[in-house]
């Protein structure tokens, strides 16, 4: 099963995240499926969608625009926003993802995975890094949540960094990920990206 997608991200490390998810989960769905006859996922991102944004303002703002484009220019079969909540307050949290659902038309609602990292998309990237660390540690890393944008950056990327260095950053982080464990350590914002997306793929199954 081949899914076409695009992203609608803040920034290059939030699109890159997405790109690295995808190939881990394609990955790790195809090592799952030895002796069944369900087909393996693939995902291609569509590099002509011409909505471009980097800053959060503009997220809110394109969001209603670039879905639609997304799915009647380019046809594709899932649209990701990604924007950094910025706080690991629930209620701010529940707020903007209320108000970037309300912007998806309601015909593309099971096809559009809104993507809220709190605080930021590094701090998703640090719990995996931390797993990783210690793969047979049981501690709950949910408060690294409550650590600022910088510190969470500093501790994925180092204190000098490139753009290229953190695209290759990523990719190496997001690979083997136990995504259950994550889910325990980002329950509001990781678990609920993660079950949209499942969400996504099981209603493109059914299509």
């Amino acid at each position: 099963m081949k899914y076409r997608f695009v992203v609608l991200a803040e920034d290059v490390a939030c699109e890159e995240f997405i790109i690295a998810f995808l190939s881990d989960y394609a990955t790790q769905h195809s090592g799952m499926l030895k002796n069944t006859s369900e087909e393996a996922y693939s995902f291609e991102q569509d590099k002509k969608f011409y909505i471009t944004v980097r800053d959060k303002t503009a997220i809110d703002k394109k969001l209603k625009e670039a879905c639609k484009s997304a799915f009647i220019e380019y046809d594709v079969h899932i649209f990701f926003s990604v924007r950094d909540v910025d706080t690991h307050e629930q209620t701010h949290f529940n707020k903007l993802y209320a108000n970037h659902s309300s912007d998806v038309p309601d015909k593309y609602k099971n096809r559009v995975v809104i993507t809220l990292p709190v605080r930021c998309i590094e701090t998703w990237l640090w719990m995996i890094k931390e797993q990783k660390e210690a793969p047979h540690s049981n501690k709950n890393l949910n408060n690294l949540e409550k650590q600022n944008d910088k510190t969470a950056k500093q501790n994925v990327y180092g204190k000098k960094h490139t753009q290229e260095d953190r695209k290759i950053r990523i990719r190496s982080i997001c690979k083997d990920v136990n995504y259950s464990k994550l889910k325990t350590d980002s329950p509001i914002s990781f678990r609920k990206f993660y079950e949209d997306f499942e969400n996504v793929l099981q209603h493109l199954k059914q299509s």
